[in-house]
C-alpha cells in the first residue's frame, strides 16, 4: 500500500495560480518533462529556492491542495518525470 509523501507546510497566501506564487521567479519547467526525477528535483530547487520539490510515489494521484512552495513530480516506471513540473 502506498502512503502519501511527507510535505513541508503549505504556503499560498492569497495566490491561487502558479504565476502568482512565483512572484517573478520561474514557476514551470516544461523542458524537464521526461528527465530523471532526482535531476529534475535538484534543477528546480536550484532555479527557484522558494519551492520544495516532492517526488510522488507511483500509484498516488490527485493530491488535492494547492501550495505556492511546492512542486510535485510524478514519475513513470523508469524514474522519468511524466507531468510538466510547476508550482502548485
Amino acid at each position: 500500500m502506498s502512503h502519501w509523501p511527507h510535505y513541508p507546510p503549505c504556503v499560498s497566501g492569497s495566490c491561487d495560480s502558479p504565476s502568482c506564487c512565483a512572484q517573478g521567479a520561474k514557476f514551470m519547467w516544461k523542458e524537464l518533462r521526461g528527465k530523471k526525477g532526482e535531476m529534475v528535483k535538484r534543477t528546480i530547487e536550484k532555479e527557484n529556492p522558494n519551492v520544495t520539490v516532492v517526488i510522488v510515489p507511483q500509484g498516488i494521484i490527485g493530491i488535492p491542495d494547492f501550495c505556492c512552495n511546492r512542486v510535485r513530480l510524478y514519475l513513470d516506471s523508469n524514474g522519468n518525470v511524466f507531468n510538466i513540473p510547476q508550482i502548485g
